[in-house]
């Protein structure tokens, strides 16, 4: 999330009823807890997509709503901005993704398209 919020910040997280695009979210993944930028919600879905503020170093990826844990809310710096950073920066990052092959978020989106397919 730098250089919004840098490594060894102290951030305060609140417990949030609906998440809404530039959100920073609070959610458990595989590896441990991540602290990510809401880019989007799919449309119809349960499904986040996001990506830290890192630029070009973060990679967008997709998370279900029920993992979330809550809405970052402050820093040592103060109030976190709710506005994305720059969605040209967040655009150019999921279109290298996907252009990339075989990514993890063109396979979640492949898995998600098969799923409502079977529906």
């Amino acid at each position: 999330m730098e250089p919004t919020i840098e490594l060894g910040d102290r951030v305060r997280v609140e417990a949030c009823a609906r998440v809404c695009a530039g959100d920073i979210i609070l959610f458990e993944a595989s590896r441990g807890y991540v602290l990510h930028r809401v880019i989007a919600r799919l449309p119809g879905t349960q499904w986040l997509l996001h990506c830290g503020d890192a630029r070009f170093r973060s990679r967008p990826g997709l998370v279900r709503i029920d993992r979330v844990v809550g809405r970052a809310t402050s820093c040592p710096k103060g109030p976190l901005p709710r506005q994305l950073a720059s969605p040209r920066v967040y655009l150019a990052s999921v279109i290298r993704l996907l252009s990339a092959g075989r990514s993890r978020l063109s396979t979640r989106l492949d898995a998600w398209t098969q799923t409502i397919q079977r529906r």
